[in-house]
């Protein structure tokens, strides 16, 4: 399994979160702090989720995307999905919440 690496970078106003590797049970709450930082620190613009080198995404990454799309909406500002793999955009298709989390 591929360890969990973050990139993030600004995009103009917005903060790109990149996660690759796989997002996982054990790596999950890294990218949750992650998350919950950049929308803390970067609230002027929209948190974008790059997941086009996310390799593996199961339940426990699902529910840190929900969480964060949550708070990002209750905050004022947005957040969006980007780039999935097919294996990941699965995910969102079998648990049905490609609807609440749609992909760009």
């Amino acid at each position: 399994m591929p360890p969990l690496l973050i990139r993030e970078a600004a995009a103009g106003e917005d903060w790109i979160v990149a996660p690759s590797g796989d997002l996982d049970m054990a790596s999950a709450d890294e990218l949750d702090a992650r998350l919950t930082d950049a929308a803390r620190d970067h609230p002027e613009g929209i948190l974008i989720v790059d997941l086009g080198e996310l390799e593996f995404m199961d339940s426990a990454g699902l529910r840190v995307l929900l969480t964060a799309a949550r708070a990002a909406s209750n905050g004022g500002t947005g957040l969006r999905l980007r780039g999935a793999r097919p294996s990941v955009q699965r995910v969102f298709e079998v648990s049905g919440t490609d609807a609440l989390l749609p992909l760009e």
